[in-house]
């Protein structure tokens, strides 16, 4: 299956900063569909991506207030991931995001899981009303801690002891709007 993005009329992007863009899913996009489709048969971490993969449908399908995002390489026009923006139960200023990377291109050198996180931080921030984002990341998931760790984000302790008490298997990291500066994105994921 391709994961090349289309550069259709359908298309609405949201961000188009440097070598990603956020585009906002279409359900009548072909390329799209099958991109969801293809990455929800990620073997690998199977039930979450599948999870993110049927949030960001049913986001269009029945109007929920789910934000899904596919993510597209500008250079090479496909789609390398996909992210949800859900509205948060623990705290209404939090921005809770959900993201994976394709297995394409999960392990390459391009630090795509840092990227994403840097530039959805970039775009969230950018709406004061948002005071954190948050990431909810199983404790077995390196490559995902490595990525919210290279984008500034900490374990959210607080967080912590409420999700513990409610039983909940994710670690929380956080990301507060006061701790952010967008000068930390100029320079800081260095691309091979």
């Amino acid at each position: 299956m391709s994961s090349g993005g289309s550069m259709g009329a359908t298309e609405k992007i949201i961000k188009n900063k440097g070598e990603l863009s956020f585009v906002n899913y279409n359900p009548k996009d072909i390329v799209q569909n099958i991109f969801l489709r293809d990455i929800a048969c990620d073997r690998e971490i199977s039930k979450y991506i599948s999870d993110i993969a049927s949030d960001i449908i049913n986001s269009a399908r029945f109007n929920t207030n789910t934000k899904g995002l596919l993510v597209r390489e500008n250079k090479t026009g496909s789609y390398i991931g996909a992210l949800t923006i859900k509205p948060s139960g623990y705290d209404l200023t939090a921005a809770p995001v959900e993201y994976a990377v394709h297995k394409k291109y999960r392990y390459s050198d391009k630090k795509y899981g840092s990227r994403i996180l840097l530039n959805i931080t970039d775009l969230l921030f950018m709406n004061r009303s948002i005071s954190k984002i948050v990431l909810e990341i199983k404790h077995d998931n390196i490559a995902s801690i490595k990525a919210a760790i290279n984008a500034d984000f900490a374990i959210d302790y607080d967080l912590a002891e409420q999700f513990y008490l409610e039983g909940y298997n994710y670690i929380p990291y956080s990301l507060n709007n006061r701790d952010y500066t967008y000068e930390r994105n100029i320079s800081r994921v260095k691309v091979k």
